[in-house]
């Protein structure tokens, strides 16, 4: 049961005890032999054990140039929690709703995009195409919202009005620098952003649900050796490295060239980058860089990137 905080407060003890039986129910889960996270599902395992999950009462950012696969890692979560029972509701603000359908059967069936966007699947490939649209149309769960211009209030109305029947603990948001600002129109970009994460921040703590919003960052990161995305290059939009609790970058660095010495691998790291990777796994090769993350561990996360599903596993 989530404790209501009144005008009072609750005292340090209330909070604690909520926490342990929390944390109880986790330690059982496990002893079961369950997977047991203490937020949602990200949908990529390695990301998983680095994050815990997606936290709930936090705003989370998922970060990177055009062509990483923002997208595709929202896709991810939203699969994951939804197939494991857990609601989830996502606003794509710009994608088509036709584009958006092909991706999630790509990544969800294992059917290649491009080969269903051309009308050239095999018969294997148009019978797992079926299977996995007759399964998605079952999943009803997976709330789906791409009406664009949408206010922070706009979007927070909506889950909420669909939450409590759709036991909606994930909302995702793609992508943030297109929410549209209740402030004044002539107000700086800067500010703009700055209450957008604010006021999403606030309603993830406020409803206990996991926000994590896409957003393009800065061209700053290309003048680097490798391009490779840090914390600082979020601070070109506003707040938002200020507000969010964590932050998760996406680089994928065969996009820019060949792996560099230094940067990308090097004799003296841990297994495996302490080999230059092949020009096959190079291509597939996707790090997670976990930039941020108030209540645990920094770093980078390796992960696949599976062009042909447009997905990471």
């Amino acid at each position: 049961v989530r404790l209501t905080s009144s005008d009072d407060g609750l005292t340090i003890g209330d909070v604690v005890r909520e926490r342990m039986r929390e944390l109880q129910e986790l330690e059982r889960r496990m002893a079961a032999g369950e997977t047991a996270l203490t937020g949602v599902p990200t949908g990529v395992a390695t990301l998983d054990d680095q994050l815990g999950g997606w936290q709930l009462e936090i705003l989370s950012i998922v970060g990177g140039r055009t062509r990483m696969g923002k997208s595709s890692l929202l896709l991810a979560a939203l699969n994951a929690c939804s197939l494991a029972g857990i609601g989830v509701h996502e606003f794509s603000l710009e994608d088509s709703r036709s584009s958006h359908a092909d991706r999630t059967l790509g990544a969800v069936g294992s059917v290649p995009v491009a080969e269903l966007r051309a009308l050239k699947l095999r018969r294997e490939g148009f019978e797992r195409l079926t299977r996995t649209a007759n399964a998605l149309m079952k999943r009803t769960n997976w709330r789906y919202d791409d009406r664009p211009g949408l206010t922070v209030a706009q979007i927070v109305e909506a889950y909420r009005r669909a939450g409590e029947a759709n036991g909606t603990k994930l909302v995702t948001v793609d992508y943030l620098n297109i929410v549209r600002s209740s402030l004044d129109s002539r107000a700086p970009r800067h500010e703009k952003l700055d209450q957008i994460a604010t006021d999403l921040a606030n309603a993830a703590k406020a409803d206990r649900v996991a926000v994590v919003a896409a957003t393009q960052i800065g061209r700053s990161a290309m003048q680097r050796q490798g391009a490779r995305p840090t914390l600082e290059d979020l601070k070109e939009s506003g707040a938002l490295e200020e507000r969010c609790k964590c932050a998760v970058l996406i680089h994928r660095g065969s996009v820019y060239g060949d792996p560099v010495e230094g940067v990308d691998w090097d004799p003296s790291w841990d297994v495996p980058n302490n080999q230059r990777p092949t020009d096959t796994a190079w291509s597939r090769r996707a790090d997670l860089i976990v930039a941020k993350q108030s209540n645990g561990p920094e770093g980078d996360v390796l992960a696949t990137w599976e062009p042909e599903f447009m997905r990471f596993s």
